[in-house]
């Protein structure tokens, strides 16, 4: 379960969000960690369907490999890690939070770790970062980037097409979610504090913005609103196509059988939970769980989340329903906080079992 919550740590360059913190990068600020000392790329004929690949690291249970794919017309870089062993293997697509790039996700961390353990981790850089071409485009183009890398990687040799899983946090559960809606059947999928609703999100950073706060949250919410306009052409009222096009769609999200969490915390100052609240009671058979920073059982209801009656089975949910939220109180978007990595265990507890279960029908 750790391995999981470290991935999503590493990934989350966006940065924490606590009230009472200083010093929170903004989405326009932060600096993107490039993959330092990267050797050039190879491209050996034996390792087709990759446009080009690289080993990063190779030792006695793993390899780790920069890869580079085409999504369209665009090349696109991201990381494979997988068992140094024959078989095939279940596959992770993971959807990293940030905007800028995998970050300290190129020194292998977890990546390496889950594939020890015996699962292929894949992880897209998307365009516009670490080297891919094209431009950063917010849940756009990048479910594209995201779906061509998985349909790569099920296209190799080590990969198990049949127990596959989905995961991503903040725009990366956006990624996720949109990449589902648009079919991608796997075995499970999780989005923690994923940006569902683009046009709720611009309105709450630009009406939080202009509330007295700490310095650093106004102006986390005053960039991130200026980089909505700036990437989606204006504001909900002059481009609302282009901020309902990101967006999650709950009718196609309901077509897709896939086992499903939705995770978030209550206290999220960036992406509030009211969202995600909303998607899952849009969606049917949505069980919801609400925990205690404590990590107990709690029936009351969530601010923000009025529709949803949480359920006394609490986090148990998660090994009997299928479509599973869980709300907990004192999460932010933050998942290095000991409340955030219960949220990123929850997720693991949710996909690991799903993943190992014996394929129907598999000799």
């Amino acid at each position: 379960m750790r391995p999981l919550a470290a991935l999503a740590v590493a990934s989350l360059a966006v940065g924490c969000c606590r009230e009472s913190g200083s010093g929170a990068p903004s989405p326009t600020s932060a600096a993107p960690l490039p993959p330092a000392a990267l050797p050039a790329f190879s491209d050996p004929p034996s390792e087709r369907p990759w446009a080009c690949r690289t080993v990063l690291h190779e030792d006695a249970r793993v390899v780790r490999e920069r890869v580079c794919f085409r999504s369209g017309s665009l090349q696109i870089v991201g990381q494979v890690c997988r068992p140094r062993r024959d078989g095939r293997f279940p596959v992770v697509v993971y959807a990293h939070a940030s905007l800028f790039g995998l970050g300290p996700e190129w020194q292998g961390g977890a990546c390496q770790a889950i594939a020890a353990d015996g699962y292929v981790v894949v992880m897209p850089s998307f365009r516009g970062q670490d080297g891919s071409d094209g431009k950063v485009e917010g849940c756009l183009g990048e479910v594209d980037d995201a779906v061509a890398m998985h349909d790569m990687a099920l296209a190799q040799p080590y990969a198990d097409g049949r127990r596959t899983a989905w995961v991503g946090a903040s725009h990366g559960g956006c990624v996720a979610l949109r990449a589902l809606a648009r079919g991608t059947e796997a075995r499970a999928a999780a989005a923690l504090f994923p940006a569902t609703d683009w046009t709720a999100l611009y309105t709450s950073w630009s009406e939080r913005a202009a509330q007295p706060g700490p310095a650093n949250l106004t102006k986390l919410y005053k960039d991130g609103a200026a980089e909505l306009v700036r990437s989606f052409g204006g504001t909900p009222a002059t481009h609302p196509a282009e901020y309902q096009r990101r967006s999650v769609s709950a009718a196609d999200l309901a077509k897709n059988p896939t086992p499903l969490l939705l995770a978030h915390g209550a206290a999220d100052p960036l992406v509030p939970v009211a969202g995600t609240c909303k998607l899952a009671a849009s969606l049917e058979g949505v069980s919801p769980f609400h925990l205690t920073a404590r990590g107990e059982t709690s029936r009351e209801i969530v601010a923000g989340c009025d529709k949803l009656t949480p359920s006394e089975a609490g986090a148990d949910l998660l090994r009997t329903k299928a479509r599973v939220l869980g709300l907990y109180d004192g999460g932010v978007h933050d998942l290095t906080t000991p409340v955030g990595q219960r949220m990123a265990r929850d997720a693991w507890a949710f996909l690991k079992p799903r993943l190992d279960a014996a394929v129907p029908g598999a000799p």
